[in-house]
């Protein structure tokens, strides 16, 4: 059995998605709400 190293990006995508998944917790212990911000795309002129 070889061992293959996932590299750096998987190790930063695990880290991020595990503070992300965190982060409600977080702000609810400092009394805090978070609410999902809806981003609009600008339409280029044509």
């Amino acid at each position: 059995m070889n061992y293959a190293d996932p590299g750096v990006d998987y190790y930063e995508e695990r880290y991020r998605e595990q503070v992300l998944k965190q982060l409600p917790h977080r702000t609810a212990s400092l009394d805090y709400a978070l609410h999902r911000r809806e981003y609009l795309r600008r339409q280029s002129p044509a």
